[in-house]
C-alpha cells in the first residue's frame, strides 16, 4: 500500500518578510559604499605648497593635501603667488576637517578642506570653495564640477585671475611646461 499524497500548499507571499529583505540589502549597500571613502579626518594645518596644496600635520605625521575638484595658478604662473597667500591667511596653523577622496600620483591626499573661522560653534567652511569664488582657482571638470557655478560668478564678476585677459589655465601651463 502506498502513502497518501500530500497536497503541496504554497505558503502566502509575506509581505513584511520581502519588506524587511529588501531594507536589509539597501542597508548593506549603503554601509559598502560608504565604506569605499574614509571617514573624516581632523588634523592642523602646519604649511602651504601652493593655492591648493596643503601640510596637515594628521594621525601623528604630516601630510600633503591636494584640494579636490580645484586647481590654482602654478607658483610661476601669474596669480599663482596671490592664489597661494590667499590659502596661507586663512589655514596656517588653523584646525581642519578633511572630506578625502583619494591619493594621486604624487602620494597626496586629496581631499576638500573644512575650517571654522571661530569656536565650535560657528558654521563651517569650505576653502576649495573660497578659492574659487575668490576666483583664485579653476573649478577642475576633470576631477568634478562642484564648483563650476563659483567659478562662473567669479568670472562674470570678474574676481581674483579673471581680470586677466586670458588666463592659462595651470593645466594647460604643465603641459607646456613637460620636455
Amino acid at each position: 500500500m502506498s502513502a497518501p499524497k500530500r497536497s503541496v500548499r504554497s505558503r502566502p507571499f509575506n509581505f513584511m518578510r520581502a519588506a524587511t529583505a529588501v531594507v536589509f540589502v539597501l542597508v548593506l549597500t549603503a554601509s559598502l559604499v560608504r565604506g569605499l571613502r574614509p571617514p573624516p579626518r581632523e588634523g592642523t594645518v602646519s604649511g602651504i605648497a601652493d593655492g591648493d596644496t596643503v601640510r596637515v600635520y594628521l594621525e601623528g605625521r604630516h601630510q600633503r593635501v591636494r584640494m579636490h575638484g580645484i586647481d590654482c595658478p602654478e607658483l610661476d604662473q601669474p596669480y599663482g603667488e596671490d592664489a597661494k597667500r590667499f590659502t596661507l591667511e586663512r589655514m596656517q596653523g588653523r584646525e581642519v576637517r578633511l572630506e578625502i577622496m583619494d591619493r594621486d600620483r604624487h602620494d597626496r591626499l586629496v581631499a576638500t578642506v573644512f575650517y571654522r573661522e571661530g569656536g565650535p560653534g560657528t558654521p563651517e567652511r569650505c576653502l576649495n570653495a573660497e578659492l574659487v569664488e575668490a576666483g583664485w582657482a579653476w573649478a577642475y571638470r576633470a576631477y568634478s564640477d562642484a564648483y563650476v557655478s563659483a567659478e562662473a560668478q567669479a568670472r562674470a564678476e570678474p574676481r581674483g585671475l579673471w581680470k586677466a585677459k586670458d588666463p592659462v589655465p595651470p593645466w594647460e601651463h604643465r603641459k607646456a611646461a613637460e620636455p
